[in-house]
């Protein structure tokens, strides 16, 4: 949300901006996880997990897309985690 200049905004706007805008939420913060704050309908919420301190950011994109590849093609109203493992649904 830097390009949408709301870094400093809270979650919840956050996650409004993105639903109005049908734009995914690609997120290291787990508080996404709530479906409770955060319900459908919304474009899918990735969260990036478990990579060490020092991972270079090409590594960690190239761990979305490779995620997103393994996913159906719409990932609406679904919650994913994505570690070094690969990509998992939340419960």
């Amino acid at each position: 949300m830097l390009d949408e200049k709301l870094g400093s905004e809270s979650d919840a706007a956050i996650f409004r901006y993105a639903r109005t805008h049908q734009m995914t939420i690609i997120t290291f913060d787990t508080d996404y996880t709530s479906r409770i704050q955060f319900p459908p309908p919304h474009a899918g919420i990735l969260i990036i997990r478990f990579f060490p301190r020092n991972t270079p950011v090409k590594d960690i994109a190239s761990a979305v897309l490779s995620g997103v590849k393994q996913l159906s093609s719409d990932i609406s109203n679904q919650v994913y985690r994505i570690d070094p493992d690969g990509i998992h649904e939340e419960e």
